[in-house]
């Protein structure tokens, strides 16, 4: 099997994992949304899914047909990339911070996706996604690690999120070294054990995603009798 035919494979095995994943919490994001406040938030980890499987798809056809670093089609893969991991740290502001901090801090996010949009845009350089991958993944450890040391009982997200999260920045650095040899029956370079390694954390970002509505709601009930404690 030539390397694009095995890349091409993998690219749509990462965009699979992330269907199947969109599946799974749909149903979890649908009831969330009724009971969670603001009800947005619970439609979080759906997008993330939807697109990071827009970006795998685009990804494939782009390998199959040999499309450069400033090809449309590559451009945009990068930046659905892009949004996936903007969504991922959109979610860890909200899920670590009170709302309130959240909502200030929100505007900064959009930025930083807006400085990345820019960035890769220009330079047509695959280094523009390698920073990013990596800033935004040292924010979400970061958050997440913070709300498993406060209370471990109450993050049960955490450990899903923190090991898809190792997986895809491992295969970021993988990814940032180029290199490729044949074995027996296929062969591999550094895009698809990029493309593995993201496939395996996408899975335990299902995990991770969808125990965080179970989370999410406990954190809004808990909330809520405090506010009944005080007006009482």
């Amino acid at each position: 099997m030539s390397l694009r035919t095995t890349t091409f494979i993998t690219d749509f095995i990462v965009a699979g994992c992330a269907i199947l994943a969109l599946i799974v919490v749909i149903p979890a994001a649908s009831a969330a949304s009724n009971r969670i406040r603001p009800g947005w938030r619970a439609w979080v980890w759906p997008l993330v899914f939807l697109s990071l499987a827009g970006s795998s798809i685009c990804g494939g056809f782009a390998t199959l047909a040999k499309d450069n670093e400033d090809a449309p089609l590559v451009q945009v893969t990068n930046l659905l990339l892009g949004l996936t991991l903007h969504w991922i740290i959109l979610n860890s502001f909200y899920r670590v911070l009170p709302d309130t901090v959240a909502r200030l801090i929100a505007p900064s996010v959009w930025l930083g996706y807006a400085t990345f949009v820019v960035a890769r845009l220009f330079s047509n350089s695959f280094l523009a996604v390698t920073i990013y991958e990596i800033i935004c993944g040292g924010i979400v450890a970061m958050a997440y690690i913070a709300a498993y040391v406060k209370d471990r009982d109450r993050a049960a997200d955490a450990i899903p999120i923190l090991i898809g999260l190792s997986l895809t920045v491992l295969g970021v650095l993988i990814n940032t070294f180029p290199f490729s040899f044949d074995l027996i029956i296929l062969s591999i370079s550094n895009a698809i054990l990029f493309h593995l390694l993201q496939a395996v954390g996408v899975i335990f970002f299902m995990f991770g995603g969808n125990s965080s509505y179970s989370v999410k709601y406990a954190a809004e009930r808990r909330r809520e009798r405090e506010r009944e404690l005080i007006q009482s």
